[in-house]
C-alpha cells in the first residue's frame, strides 16, 4: 500500500516540528522566502531532493498549499517516507500567530502573499505581494 501525502494545518505543524524535528521546505520563490519564512526551512529546489534522507520526515509549506502540495506529492514519488503538507500554508501559519524570519534570521510581521487576492486572507501580519 503506497502511503499518502498527509495534508495537515499550521498548528498541527508546530507539534510535528516539536515532536518529529522533520525537515522543513519552503516551496516558494526565493524573493517569497526572503520575505519571511519558518525558521529552519530550506526554500525548496529539485536538486535538495539527492541530499535528503528518505526516511526522515519532511514538512513542506508554501502560501495556501497550492505549490506544497505539488512538492509533497513529487517527495512521495521519489520515495521521501513521510511527507507532510502544511494546507493552509504560511496564511495559516501567520493567522495562528505563530513566528516567521525573514532572510537575516530576524522575527518579521511581513508575510508574501503571492497576490493581492491571496493578501484578503491574511489576517495576522503585513500582507506584501
Amino acid at each position: 500500500m503506497t502511503k499518502k501525502v498527509q495534508r495537515i494545518k499550521a498548528k498541527e505543524a508546530t507539534q510535528i516540528i516539536a515532536h518529529q524535528t522533520p525537515t522543513i521546505l519552503d516551496a516558494r520563490t526565493e524573493e517569497e522566502f526572503a520575505l519571511s519564512h519558518i525558521e529552519g526551512a530550506l526554500r525548496f529546489e529539485g536538486s535538495l531532493l539527492d541530499s535528503l534522507p528518505k526516511n526522515h520526515p519532511v514538512l513542506v509549506y508554501c502560501t495556501i498549499g497550492v505549490r506544497s502540495n505539488r512538492v509533497a506529492r513529487q517527495l512521495r514519488n521519489a520515495g521521501f517516507s513521510l511527507v507532510y503538507d502544511m494546507k493552509d500554508g504560511i496564511l495559516g501559519w501567520a493567522n495562528s500567530e505563530l513566528p516567521v524570519v525573514n532572510s537575516a534570521g530576524l522575527p518579521s510581521d511581513s508575510i508574501h502573499t503571492y497576490n493581492k487576492s491571496f493578501s484578503l486572507l491574511l489576517r495576522k501580519g503585513k500582507a506584501v505581494y
